[in-house]
């Protein structure tokens, strides 16, 4: 059996999504803390469906996950362009633990017990190592675009950007630093565990397993080093526009003495 995780959008609005749901009488809906649970009726699975923008499934093949996309694309305007995707086997076992599995190149989580409790537990390390991927994406995206500017620069001597352009990536690179680490969750455990720490653990496991926490501090410390390189830059066509003020503002004195000089002579 496979569970499968996307990320589908920056957020969700779960309220509406959780109305829409229920309007189409196909599904059993239940809320926990920051996600809409879904058991469709007459299928074998369940979809977790979170406020980050991420949906994990359980026991659904893929070719039945249509009504769910589309359920999130009607319950959300700020769905991503390209869907990204992540997917692990699973099986029931007699301890939960997750191993690279022994023949192919997939994980393979083995499950005490394959309850909604339990899964539920394990969804929220899946949405936020899905998510982590879109600002892992989100940060190639920014490097790819901006940094051969620098090496323009390293090359030339020349800055080919206006201050207007370098200040626009520096917000740019400030707003993807604010989303990571202000409105997202990848710094502590969700409140579903405040009334569920026996499943606590299964969470950790996880997050440690699919490095959740290294890869956050990765992606801030090269947003951090993106964003100083590009302050530096800055800096530059600020001392350049200076020197320019200073050129013509020489000009302009030297300009007015002549003109007096010439006036005395007259």
């Amino acid at each position: 059996m496979e569970c499968l995780s996307y990320c589908l959008a920056e957020k969700i609005d779960l309220q509406l999504l959780e109305k829409n749901a229920r309007a189409l009488e196909i599904y059993k809906v239940s809320r926990q803390s920051q996600v809409i649970i879904l058991d469709p009726i007459g299928l074998r699975g369940v979809c977790f469906i979170f406020s980050n923008g991420a949906m994990v499934t359980w026991g659904l093949k893929r070719y039945q996950l249509r009504p769910f996309l589309n359920l999130v694309a009607q319950s959300s305007s700020q769905l991503l362009a390209k869907p990204l995707f992540d997917g692990v086997s699973y099986c029931k076992s007699d301890a939960t633990k997750i191993v690279p599995h022994e023949y192919f190149n997939v994980d393979l989580l083995m499950l005490e017990e394959i309850d909604l409790e339990t899964t539920l537990s394990l969804s929220y390390g899946f949405s936020q190592s899905i998510k982590l991927k879109y600002f892992e994406e989100k940060l190639e995206s920014l490097i790819q675009r901006y940094l051969p500017m620098t090496q323009k620069l390293s090359k030339t001597g020349k800055m080919f950007a206006s201050r207007k352009k370098v200040q626009k990536i520096i917000s740019e690179i400030l707003t993807a630093k604010a989303e990571l680490n202000l409105t997202s969750d990848f710094l502590y455990a969700p409140k579903f565990f405040w009334q569920h720490p026996n499943l606590e653990e299964n969470f950790f496991k996880l997050r440690k397993y699919m490095d959740v926490q290294v890869r956050a501090e990765t992606v801030n410390e090269k947003l951090n080093t993106l964003n100083e390189i590009f302050l530096m830059l800055n800096s530059y066509l600020e001392t350049q526009h200076s020197y320019r003020l200073e050129v013509v503002i020489i000009i302009l004195i030297a300009i007015e003495i002549i003109f007096n000089v010439l006036n005395l002579h007259l």
